[in-house]
């Protein structure tokens, strides 16, 4: 009896040793399959312009957390403040604000805290779009290719979730730059980014993998 046990657990050890193998070989796959989308970053303002040749430019901004009084947190809050900095520069015209919102209790909606966000710095209403459905990084691209028909976009996020933004938005077909809004806050949430950005990363890439039918 104790034999066989020996046998099981040695079983056990062997399909936990191979399934970390697994993933660690995904994350390194999908960290250099998406780490070639640096290219896209742009660091200064003046380079949005060089980058993009089309007249009028959209800023796309993905959602992030908010508050229970639905206000922004740090990391959407540099978001949001770098979209307001690059529209008053004129170096976007329009900006599509895109994040999760529960429609099942109706108490949580990044959308719609951006949206107030920005009207309450002054930009125009007419010159925002709002995606209510876009739950994860895949989904707010792909809203923004079938549904608001951007070609070419800049993407405004935090540095740690750019490259996985500009992968996933470059497989739909955008044109899309990334600007990052990085802050002091957004610092503070490195090392849990980092661990975030690692499973991120694998989902998107199997994600695309099976839209595009492998």
């Amino acid at each position: 009896m104790s034999e066989i046990k020996g046998q099981i657990f040695r079983r056990y050890i062997v399909i936990c040793l191979l399934a970390l193998l697994g993933f660690i070989a995904l994350a390194i796959y999908s960290y250099v399959e998406i780490q070639d989308y640096e290219k896209y970053q742009v660091s200064e303002l003046q380079e949005i312009n060089q980058e993009l040749d089309n007249d009028s430019s959209v800023g796309l901004v993905f959602g992030a957390a908010i508050t229970p009084e639905g206000e922004p947190r740090s990391v959407l809050r540099e978001r949001l403040e770098t979209a307001h900095e690059l529209y008053q520069a004129g170096l976007i015209d329009r900006v599509l604000v895109s994040g999760y919102n529960d429609t099942i209790n109706n108490d949580y909606n990044e959308p719609q805290a951006m949206l107030e966000y920005l009207l309450e710095h002054g930009v125009d209403r007419d010159h925002i779009s709002v995606d209510f459905f876009g739950d994860s990084t895949f989904m707010t691209c792909r809203n923004a290719k079938e549904e608001f028909n951007l070609d070419t976009a800049v993407l405004i996020t935090q540095t740690s979730h750019m490259n996985r933004a500009l992968y996933t938005c470059h497989h739909f077909g955008i044109q899309a730059y990334g600007y990052k809004a990085d802050g002091i806050d957004s610092n503070w949430n490195d090392v849990h980014q980092t661990i975030r950005e690692i499973f991120g990363n694998i989902k998107v890439v199997i994600e695309s993998s099976i839209e595009k039918g492998l």
